[in-house]
Order: C-alpha cells, then structure tokens, then sequence
C-alpha cells in the first residue's frame, strides 16, 4: 500500500524571455478522453453513501475476464472509497463484468502494467493506494489489515 505525497515544486530558475516570445494566453488542457466515471451500484440499487475505507483500489487488468469479478469482490465488499480499473484493451467481456463493480474504467491503450499503474495512481483521489493485479484475491478484511499495518509501521511511501 503506499500513501500519495503531495506534489514538491521547488521555484524553477529565472529565464530571460522577450515580451513578444510569450504567448498571450495558454490554452487549456483538453479533458482526457480515456476516462469514464461510474456509481458504484449497491445491492439495492443506490449509491453508498460514503466510503468505509480511504483508499484508491487501482487494478490494472487486460484479459481477466475469468478472475475479475472475484479481484474485487473484497475491496467492493470493504467499502474501499474508490476502485479504479486500468484497461489494456481487453477483449473477451472483462469490461462487461467490471464496469457495474468499478467506480472508474480508465484505458491505458495496452502501455502495459507499469504504465496502467501510474495512470490509475494519478486518477486515485484518497491518500493510500493499494495497487492490486487483477488475477490476486484478498483475504477477507485484507484491505483493512494492509492499512492498519501501514499506519502502525507509518510507513509513507
């Protein structure tokens, strides 16, 4: 499990530019098109109120049709705050099992599981991230026994 620092800017040197060499407005950022937000259903039919866990489950995935629904049965059973799927283009329906049992389908355009990792990373919004591969079933309680060993061991990173 590894806890989110906040991002460590130092001051970037001076540069002498001319007026003319700076553009007069930066345009912005386009809205990435490789996400895709979801509720995450419950048994009856709502939206959890809030998380029993903060912690981001990012699960980088391609091909796990066969194993995924139990992957994240666990977290989804804890109450994790948010579970974050990466696809790699998979083709046979673990879309179709995950999406109603993810909060977040992200695409990684088949980088591979280190790229797919970061990307769920930078799409986490709670403090610890559990990366968790697609094909590992945790033990019942697992998520929470992982934190409350991170945080007796205060480990930060």
């Amino acid at each position: 499990m590894t806890r989110r620092r906040a991002a460590r800017s130092a001051a970037p040197p001076p540069v002498d530019v001319d007026a003319e060499d700076v553009p007069a407005e930066v345009p912005p950022k386009p809205a990435s098109p490789r996400r895709r937000k979801r509720a995450r259903p419950t048994a009856g039919g709502g939206v959890p109120t809030g998380p029993g866990i903060a912690v981001s489950v990012v699960v980088p995935s391609r091909n796990s049709a066969t194993w995924i629904a139990d992957c994240l049965a666990e977290p989804r059973a804890e109450r994790v705050a948010e579970i974050i799927l990466v696809d790699g283009g998979s083709t046979d329906g673990t879309l179709e099992i995950a999406e109603p049992l993810v909060d977040q389908v992200l695409q990684d355009e088949g980088t591979g599981p280190a790229a797919a990792r970061m990307l769920g990373i930078e799409a986490a919004t709670q403090p610890w991230v559990l990366l968790l591969d697609s094909d590992v079933v945790m033990p019942a309680g697992g998520v929470a026994k992982l934190l409350d060993e991170a945080l007796a061991k205060e480990l930060d990173g």
